[in-house]
């Protein structure tokens, strides 16, 4: 059995390599805004809960259905956890910081 220490740590590792994952990058190449650009003309991700262009940097990758339910990551193996994560790309997808903030926090104190 790991400790908390331990098991928080190969979590963390884990949640790194997913944000380099195929699953992720197809997320971001299915969220590229169609008429926004950069200053530079860059990419720009339409966030899907506000509709609004971002750069790379201000957006994230979300779990549609949430990989951790309440805060019950403590309650999962690291298997359950990893099969949760590396989900379908059509589970994943892109917020602005801001939207994903308030989607978590809304998940986290639902029942």
């Amino acid at each position: 059995m790991l400790d908390n220490k331990t098991k928080s740590s190969i979590i963390n590792f884990i949640r790194l390599s997913f944000r380099q994952s195929k699953q992720c990058q197809d997320a971001l190449k299915e969220s590229i805004h169609p008429t926004v650009f950069g200053p530079r003309g860059g990419k720009r991700y339409k966030c899907a809960s506000c509709g609004n262009g971002f750069n790379s940097s201000e957006v994230q990758i979300d779990h549609i259905m949430p990989v951790c339910f309440n805060k019950k990551q403590k309650d999962m193996t690291i298997s359950e956890y990893v099969d949760r994560l590396y989900c379908n790309v059509h589970n994943l997808q892109v917020l602005c910081k801001d939207c994903h903030k308030i989607k978590t926090n809304r998940e986290r104190h639902e029942n």
